[in-house]
């Protein structure tokens, strides 16, 4: 079930109803808090930040899913195991093909018209980005606007930019959100 109903939607987005498929949202959760029970992929991590960033692409995006360095795309609702592991401990060939089947994973969902709005820190953005001979699809176009940020830095922006605005859409596309 979505984070706000119908009549609980932003005026922006009651105004706007294009604005959430503006994008499809990717969050990159970390395994250090998650829940000890088999549960939803977006009720599995009890991080702060996890939460916040769930909530926001919950509000933001028609369509978003959770990228895990074990069960690769999750969708939100999706019943996942508590596990172990990080991007950061694989080796790059893992990393590489890690990141090739999520590409693949997105292209069969939801094709690569659309670009990709990710709330993940720098170990999966930035491993999400092949290398030209290693990607998917020259399509693939994955916009961060929290790049290269510190944990309390994308909880700022989370909380500063509750909607879609064309303003805030317009800083994401030039790479400017946190500028």
């Amino acid at each position: 079930m979505p984070f706000f109903l119908d009549h609980e939607l932003h005026p922006f987005y009651k105004n706007n109803p294009q604005a959430r498929k503006q994008f499809v949202g990717l969050v990159g959760c970390s395994n250090k808090r998650i829940q000890h029970r088999p549960c939803k992929a977006r009720d599995m991590y009890c991080g702060a930040l996890a939460k916040m960033s769930i909530r926001w692409l919950d509000r933001n995006c028609e369509k978003w899913f959770i990228i895990s360095p074990v069960y690769h795309l999750l969708e939100p609702d999706q019943i996942i195991e508590p596990y172990k592991g990080r991007v950061s401990d694989m080796p790059e060939e893992d990393i590489i093909s890690w990141a090739q089947i999520i590409q693949r994973q997105l292209r069969e969902k939801v094709g690569f018209k659309t670009p990709f709005l990710i709330l993940a820190g720098a170990e999966y953005a930035n491993n999400l980005r092949l290398p030209k001979r290693y990607r998917v699809s020259k399509h693939f176009k994955l916009l961060d606007p929290c790049q290269n940020t510190i944990m309390g830095m994308r909880m700022h922006w989370l909380r500063t930019h509750p909607v879609l605005s064309r303003k805030v859409v317009r800083m994401i596309k030039h790479g400017e959100a946190l500028a």
